[in-house]
């Protein structure tokens, strides 16, 4: 079952020493059992900006699980090469007969994906929030200029003014329907 995962598992003992590692985890991680073995973990497994409960960023028996419940951290984690992968890191504690920590199961995902995906909506949101306000700026720039009472408009002011209103609600309207078939898009109701 252990060798058998998808996922990259490894085991630390209480002293948090890497005391197995699968072959997932090899490829995962880019390192082989061999030189993993026998290690304390943060030695192996350093985290770039970790968020979370980061078992091997923290000292033996520094990190507590509260009632036996795993931990989960999340950063960024060097490869031998130089290259960088977002991981999920979830800690499972096992214990001994008297309840102390024998063991901790670590289930390692590549969230890379996710990352690059959230940063790319962000991305996105920022973009349309900045292309959605230009037209209503303009649309209520002219109508509170033709709404004022204290000024004159000649015809040809008032037309071209109306006309420059029409076209950035036309302008929002294709904004606002690219979003929605965006939307569908991602939901899978459109091809």
């Amino acid at each position: 079952l252990f060798e058998g995962t998808a996922d990259g598992v490894y085991i630390v003992d209480a002293e948090q020493r890497i005391v197995a590692w699968t072959a997932p985890a090899e490829k995962l991680l880019g390192r082989r059992a061999a030189e993993t073995l026998g290690r304390p973990c943060y030695e192996v497994l350093e985290l770039e900006g970790a968020t979370g409960s980061n078992l091997c960023g923290s000292e033996p028996g520094a990190v507590v699980f509260p009632e036996g419940q795993p931990l989960m951290v999340e950063g960024l984690l060097a490869r031998p090469g130089g290259s960088r992968i977002a991981v999920s890191i979830t800690y499972s504690p096992l214990y001994d007969e008297e309840g102390r920590l024998a063991q901790v199961i670590a289930n390692v995902v590549d969230i890379t994906r996710f990352r690059e995906a959230e940063e790319m909506k962000s991305t996105f949101i920022s973009n349309v929030s900045h292309e959605l306000k230009t037209p209503v700026t303009l649309i209520k720039g002219y109508a509170s200029t033709l709404r004022r009472e204290d000024a004159q408009w000649d015809e040809a002011t008032i037309r071209e003014s109306l006309a420059i209103i029409e076209q950035e609600s036309d302008r929002l309207d294709r904004l606002i329907n690219d979003l929605l078939d965006a939307s569908r898009i991602e939901a899978g109701g459109l091809k």
